[in-house]
């Protein structure tokens, strides 16, 4: 039938991969703020990494592009950012 609703054919199990696929960037997602919240509290850090962290955290919920952007922007001033044994580099990326 030909009208403003065209038929769509779904193949069957299609509804539960799109809800594996979310619960697995769900589960990516988390396990990657738990690892920027540890180093955020980490005492070796230097303000400057936590709130450079925390804003490129915040700029990647917003718009995902453009948290790609400023964490490929802000990694290489990284080891400038934090004493030695710090990793700031490592924390933006």
């Amino acid at each position: 039938m030909t009208g403003l609703h065209p038929v769509t054919h779904e193949e069957p199990g299609s509804a539960r991969r799109g809800g594996l696929s979310l619960a697995l960037r769900v589960a990516l997602g988390a396990w990657l703020a738990w690892s920027v919240a540890l180093a955020i509290a980490a005492p070796e850090l230097s303000r400057l990494c936590v709130v450079t962290a925390i804003a490129i955290a915040a700029v990647t919920f917003w718009r995902p592009a453009w948290g790609l952007v400023a964490t490929a922007a802000i990694v290489p001033a990284g080891a400038l950012y934090a004493a030695a044994p710090a990793r700031a580099a490592e924390l933006f990326a």
